[in-house]
């Protein structure tokens, strides 16, 4: 996708429900990175995308991996 004219990547995506997941690993303990990511997702936001942003602690602990099946369930079977 192409966020201000620039090419976005996105970990996993259902384009067509505009439905991301984002993992977000040790790398977004720097400070300008952080700000970039918080840039990039209120532009995400703004053209319609729901992104749910998750890291190693959710895709472990099987309650928290649930909530997130969960979300994804609910927001993929909401299709036009």
């Amino acid at each position: 996708m192409v966020v201000d004219g620039a090419d976005r990547y996105l970990d996993l995506t259902w384009p067509e429900s505009k439905i991301a997941v984002e993992y977000n690993g040790a790398d977004h303990l720097d400070r300008r990175q952080y700000g970039d990511e918080m840039y990039r997702r209120h532009r995400l936001e703004d053209t319609g995308w729901r992104v749910r942003y998750v890291v190693w602690e959710d895709l472990i602990d099987p309650g928290r991996r649930h909530l997130l099946l969960e979300w994804l369930s609910q927001h993929l079977g909401q299709r036009g």
